[in-house]
């Protein structure tokens, strides 16, 4: 039986740990929903080939990481509502491979704030497409009707 002693057989294990927690490991799975889904809790998750049409609500003061692949699409269904709510004071951070398209109710935004409301921080890395569509009077990602929204704070490598 061969042992592994060597620096090679630490940096394999190191990448393979890496390679885990990078793709999601330990992540909360969405899965598809025709209600609103909340976060109540802050941590990371993971959306692959879902579709959520009541919407995607984050919780307050929170930094929250969705890493998508595959094709997801989040609605929101409801007037006043944005596709996903990112309240002021809270983040989130969209990074992964797939195609994330959300849309908001009227008045509110694709992504961040609904009526009246201003959004919160999003991140987004990562090589996957985005598209986010407001509701009537409402901006595709930052605040909902009349209201000033969190354009994002950085876009790194990703198609909008």
């Amino acid at each position: 039986m061969r042992t592994c002693r060597t620096t090679a057989c630490l940096l394999t294990f190191i990448l393979t740990l890496f390679c885990l927690v990078g793709s999601g490991f330990g992540a909360t799975a969405l899965s598809d929903s025709d209600e609103t889904v909340t976060l109540s809790e802050c941590g990371s998750y993971t959306a692959s080939g879902i579709t959520i049409t009541g919407g995607l609500l984050l919780a307050d003061s929170c930094t929250d990481t969705l890493t998508i692949s595959d094709s997801v699409t989040i609605t929101s269904g409801t007037s006043y509502v944005p596709g996903i709510y990112v309240p002021s004071g809270a983040t989130l951070v969209i990074n992964g491979t797939g195609t994330l398209t959300m849309t908001g109710g009227s008045y509110a935004a694709g992504i961040s704030g609904g009526n009246y409301g201003s959004g919160g921080e999003v991140n987004i890395s990562g090589s996957a497409n985005v598209t986010a569509t407001g509701g009537s009077a409402g901006a595709g990602i930052g605040g909902g009707r009349t209201a000033a929204g969190a354009a994002p704070s950085r876009l790194a490598g990703m198609q909008l």
